[in-house]
C-alpha cells in the first residue's frame, strides 16, 4: 500500500519551484519578455556578405538589438537592386521614463536624429572571421537622407563606409606570392651580409682601436695633455688677477674722467669769455679801434712831414716859412 504524499511537503516544492522560476525569469530573462521588439528597415547598397539573421545591431557600441531578416528589393524605376534589413531594437536598453519617446522607436524623434546625421553603416566584428553587424552612429558630414521604404516601417537611412570593399580587397591578396618574395628579399640580405666581409671589418677596427689606445698612452699625448692643463691654469690666473685690478682701473677711469670733466668746462668758460672780448660792442675792441685809428693819423702826419722835408731840406733848420697875410 503506497504512502499518501504530504501536502505540506508538496505546497512546500511547488512554492520552492515557483521562487526558482521567478529568480531565473529575473537573471536569465531577456527583455523580450517585458519589452516589445520594434522593427526598423535598412537599405544598404553594398555587399552584405558576413551578415546574418541574428547579427547585432549597435548604437555608438551599445548593443541595442539584433538583425530579423536579410532581403532583395529592386528600386523603383531602375534595374538595381537594394538589400532590405530589418533589424529589432530592444526598447529595454533604453533609460527612459516615456517609452513612448524613445529616440530611435518613435517616429517623430527618429526623423530628427535621422536630421541629425543617424545613418547605419556596416561594420566588421573580426577581420578573420569576416562577420559583419549593423552599427548605428551619428555622422555629422552625412548627405541628405534618401529613404527607400513605404512607410509600413520606420527606417534609418544607410552610409557606405567602403569596409566591405576593402574586406575584398584583402581577399584578392596573393599571400603566397607575398611569402615568396619576402623569402627572396632575406635570402638576398643574408648574401649581402654574407659579401660584407666581417672578419676584415672587424680586424680593422680592432687596429684602429688598437692605434687610439697608443696614441693616448703616448708620452706626447701626455704632455699635450699637461700643457693644456698649464695654459688653462695661466688663463684662469690672468683672469683673477684682471679682475681684481679691474675696480682700482675702474675708479682711475673716474677720476680721470672726472678731471677731463672739469678741464672741458674750464676751456668753455675761457672760449665763452674770449667771444665776449672779441665781440664788435665790447670796450676792448672799441679801444682797440680807436688806437688804430690814431695809429693810422700818426702815420699819414709822418709821411707829410717826410714829403715836406724830401722837397725842401733847409726847412729843418730854418723852420716853416710864415704864412703870407691876407
Amino acid at each position: 500500500m503506497s504512502k499518501q504524499a504530504s501536502p505540506t511537503k508538496v505546497g512546500a516544492f511547488v512554492l520552492i519551484g515557483a521562487a526558482i522560476l521567478v529568480i531565473a525569469i529575473a537573471l536569465l530573462g531577456s527583455a523580450r519578455i517585458f519589452s516589445r521588439p520594434v522593427p526598423v528597415i535598412l537599405y544598404f547598397r553594398d555587399s552584405v556578405n558576413g551578415l546574418a539573421t541574428g547579427s547585432p545591431v549597435k548604437y555608438k557600441g551599445v548593443n541595442i538589438g539584433q538583425v530579423r531578416s536579410i532581403t532583395l528589393a529592386s528600386m523603383p524605376n531602375s534595374d538595381t537592386l537594394l538589400i532590405p534589413v530589418v533589424i529589432e531594437i530592444n526598447e529595454a536598453v533604453f533609460q527612459n521614463d516615456q517609452p513612448k519617446e524613445l529616440p530611435l522607436t518613435n517616429p517623430t524623434r527618429l526623423r530628427e536624429a535621422v536630421k541629425n546625421g543617424l545613418r547605419g553603416t556596416l561594420e566588421t566584428e573580426s577581420l578573420v572571421t569576416g562577420r559583419l553587424f549593423v552599427s548605428l552612429d551619428v555622422f555629422q558630414d552625412a548627405e541628405p537622407p534618401v529613404y527607400f521604404g513605404k512607410g509600413d516601417l520606420l527606417e534609418i537611412p544607410t552610409k557606405s563606409t567602403g569596409l566591405v570593399e576593402f574586406i575584398k580587397s584583402l581577399s584578392k591578396v596573393n599571400l603566397p606570392g607575398m611569402a615568396t618574395q619576402l623569402n627572396e628579399i632575406l635570402t638576398r640580405l643574408n648574401t649581402a651580409l654574407g659579401q660584407l666581409q666581417i672578419k676584415e671589418l672587424n680586424d680593422r677596427l680592432a687596429g684602429v682601436l688598437e692605434r687610439v689606445d697608443l696614441l693616448v698612452g703616448s708620452p706626447k699625448w701626455l704632455e699635450t695633455i699637461d700643457s693644456f692643463r698649464q695654459t688653462s691654469d695661466r688663463a684662469r690666473d690672468t683672469l683673477a688677477t684682471l679682475q681684481q685690478q679691474l675696480p682700482a682701473l675702474g675708479t682711475n677711469l673716474n677720476h680721470t674722467a672726472e678731471s677731463a670733466s672739469l678741464a672741458l668746462g674750464e676751456l668753455q668758460r675761457t672760449a665763452t669769455d674770449l667771444r665776449r672780448v672779441l665781440a664788435a660792442e665790447s670796450p676792448v675792441m672799441s679801444e682797440l679801434q680807436s688806437t688804430l685809428e690814431e695809429t693810422a693819423q700818426a702815420a699819414r702826419a709822418i709821411r707829410l712831414l717826410a714829403d715836406d722835408l724830401a722837397r725842401n731840406p733847409s726847412a729843418l733848420l730854418r723852420g716853416r716859412p710864415p704864412e703870407p697875410q691876407p
